[in-house]
């Protein structure tokens, strides 16, 4: 679950703008439903709220957060608004929502007999099949012949990524590799996740201090090279499965096509051979038969009963207007009397006029091509 917080919102609950520590609007996917990988940098700055991604914060829970009468068939019914508020606005809340997402999946898959390895869902490698849903959902079985399953947009053998890639996040030492991060394009979803649960990142916790994102996943064996059967290096490194693990006749995959030449063009021009790109995943998978000794053990830090721990304020508000000109006006973007949400800081202020976004439409276009100041 660390794993998918980091891969979704390097595990901000706040907006990109906001530092640790500070009050900020939350992390929204694509509010503005614009297309920035179109080819067409002319329409880079267009509102099209039709095309908004409602992913919200640190799990980017998207599921049930659509407006009421507004789903159009995206991840179901809406919640009530204060269920969706809460998602959107308390981390906790939001880390709850995703957690049951994520294990909405693993029940889901595992009911369809889609378990890896010995199935145990303390292992890492284990909750593949459920990582692989979280991202691209899953497919129920339907008329006799039909393809369910997992989708190919996240099959190892897809030629979107790189073929004979090292695990996520591992250089060919079985040391880590940060650079890794930079160029995630290159890895399926359930990969990187599981990466950065062997190798957490460290981030930003107050100016000038960067700390471990949380304890990483570990692994039993010798401490032999990572070439060497055995040693927790090589049980590590293969927390990721053999690209063609997921790839046979059954889901009309070829696996001899997988290679960095490959592509889909077509249904011949890489492992898929359907033209309708549904080589969808159906059956269990054991690429660790000793998974009882070499697959992953996670680590719990906290308990049950655990207090949440304190807040922390790494970057002090300035809550008064000393150092201000005698005759300055402070023009605030909320109501007066707004409570202020920083601990130890009060509305000392009188708000000497509004200030506020709007969104310029001229009638005729369907999108939103500018905001203007109100």
């Amino acid at each position: 679950m660390l794993g998918v917080t980091t891969q979704e919102s390097n595990m901000w609950q706040a907006a990109r703008s906001a530092v640790p520590g500070v009050t900020a609007n939350p992390l929204i996917g694509n509010y503005y439903g614009i297309d920035l990988y179109d080819g067409d940098s002319n329409n880079d700055w267009d509102v099209d709220f039709a095309e908004a991604d409602c992913g919200y914060g640190i799990t980017q829970i998207t599921d049930h957060m659509r407006m009421a009468g507004r789903e159009d068939g995206h991840g179901g019914e809406a919640w009530p608004y204060q269920k969706q508020r809460a998602a959107a606005l308390d981390y906790t809340a939001n880390i709850a929502a995703g957690l049951q997402t994520l294990v909405s999946k693993w029940n889901e898959t595992r009911a369809a007999g889609l378990i890896a390895n010995h199935g145990a869902n303390g292992r890492p490698e284990n909750w593949y099949f459920a990582l692989w849903a979280y991202n691209s959902g899953f497919h129920p079985k339907g008329a006799a012949g039909q393809p369910w399953g997992l989708g190919w947009a996240n099959n190892p053998a897809n030629p979107e990524w790189d073929a004979g890639r090292l695990p996520f996040l591992e250089n060919a030492a079985g040391g880590e590799d940060a650079s890794a991060a930079a160029r995630p394009q290159n890895w399926p979803y359930q990969e990187k996740v599981l990466g950065f649960a062997a190798h957490p990142p460290s981030f930003l916790e107050s100016p000038g201090v960067m700390v471990a994102a949380f304890r990483p996943s570990s692994w039993n064996g010798t401490e032999e090279a990572v070439g060497v059967k055995g040693s927790a290096k090589y049980n590590r490194a293969h927390v990721k499965a053999p690209e063609n693990a997921f790839c046979d006749s059954s889901n009309s995959c070829t696996p001899g096509k997988i290679s960095d030449g490959a592509s889909n063009d077509s249904g011949t021009s890489g492992p898929c051979g359907r033209e309708d790109f549904k080589c969808w995943w159906n059956k269990p998978v054991t690429w660790k038969s000793d998974c009882i000794d070499t697959c992953g053990f996670e680590f719990i830090r906290f308990g049950e009963s655990t207090p949440e721990e304190p807040d922390g304020t790494a970057y002090p508000p300035v809550c008064t207007t000393t150092g201000l000109p005698d005759n300055a006006l402070i023009v605030d973007d909320v109501p007066a009397g707004t409570p202020v949400v920083r601990p130890g800081c009060t509305n000392s202020w009188k708000n000497s006029g509004s200030f506020g976004f709007g969104f310029a439409n001229n009638a005729v276009e369907v999108v939103y091509p500018a905001k203007y100041r109100s």
